[in-house]
């Protein structure tokens, strides 16, 4: 896509950076989907969205939530949950 120019202020900056972020985690859940083989409505089951949601903020029509973001990146396994050295060592 072709971004505009994004002015040069912080939440601009942010909301773009969403809005590519975005983009690219809907083109990898299109990618998911015909992988598994898989409907909208059977994904956003699974992610724990209704198939309406789940289809604007595929479309990009509606941001992501930042709980929805990170739901995204675990589910397509793009980041993991840190752990903290005062949590590796409660169980030694």
């Amino acid at each position: 896509p072709v971004w505009k120019h994004v002015p040069d202020d912080h939440v601009s900056k942010a909301r773009a950076a969403l809005a590519l972020q975005q983009h690219h985690l809907a083109l990898a859940m299109d990618e998911e989907m015909r992988e598994r083989g898989c409907t909208q409505r059977e994904l956003a089951e699974e992610l724990g969205m209704t198939a309406g949601t789940f289809g604007k903020r595929l479309r990009g029509h509606d941001p992501l939530s930042a709980t929805e973001l990170y739901s995204w990146l675990f589910f397509l396994r793009r980041i993991e949950l840190p752990v903290h050295q005062c949590e590796a060592r409660i169980g030694a």
